[in-house]
């Protein structure tokens, strides 16, 4: 059996997964959750950058649950032109003006930064979003130092979350218990 988006386009089982924790996760996180925005903070300085990000991502829908330097909590980004956040590697645009293709489409928000460097974010293997860094001024690329940097914040968001996971299991288990589900 496979599942289907709102158009009715059918959907992989990882990409069904990858939703499914999502919504839970934009359920249990609130936006701007204070933990992560100290983690997008200590990010942003360590790396000189402007703005930082912990985003999780819904269809089309980005959702700054961590942020530094981002007003906004949500914005749409069409699929097409999405960078590629669910691969194993760090990405790194240098210009993302001639780097994004589809770019003209994002927030202007976003399209204002000279540089975006990103690590994906998973949960139990599941693609969910990103972690990263941006800056209005153009930027050198990162040096091994802060590439480990990042990998570092994606590992402690990614342990954050996780016990937001293990939290809804045992809400749900002491849930079904009160109400005699054993």
């Amino acid at each position: 059996m496979f599942d289907r988006d709102k158009s009715g386009e059918i959907l992989s089982t990882a990409e069904a997964r990858s939703r499914t924790l999502v919504s839970d996760l934009l359920v249990m996180t609130e936006a701007g959750d204070p933990v992560l925005n100290d983690y997008c903070e200590v990010m942003a300085r360590l790396r000189g950058t402007t703005h930082a990000f912990v985003v999780l991502i819904y269809e089309s829908q980005f959702y700054f649950i961590g942020r530094y330097g981002y007003i906004d909590v949500r914005c749409s980004i069409p699929t097409e032109s999405q960078p590629d956040w669910r691969g194993e590697a760090q990405v790194e645009y240098v210009d993302p003006a001639e780097e994004i293709p589809g770019g003209e489409l994002y927030p202007a928000d976003l399209r204002a930064n000279s540089y975006v460097h990103f690590a994906p974010l998973k949960l139990d293997g599941i693609p969910v979003g990103m972690v990263g860094v941006a800056n209005r001024a153009p930027m050198t690329t990162a040096t091994p130092d802060q590439r480990i940097a990042l990998d570092v914040m994606a590992r402690l968001t990614e342990t954050y979350l996780g016990k937001h996971q293990t939290l809804k299991r045992h809400t749900q288990e002491i849930f079904g218990m009160l109400q005699g589900d054993t």
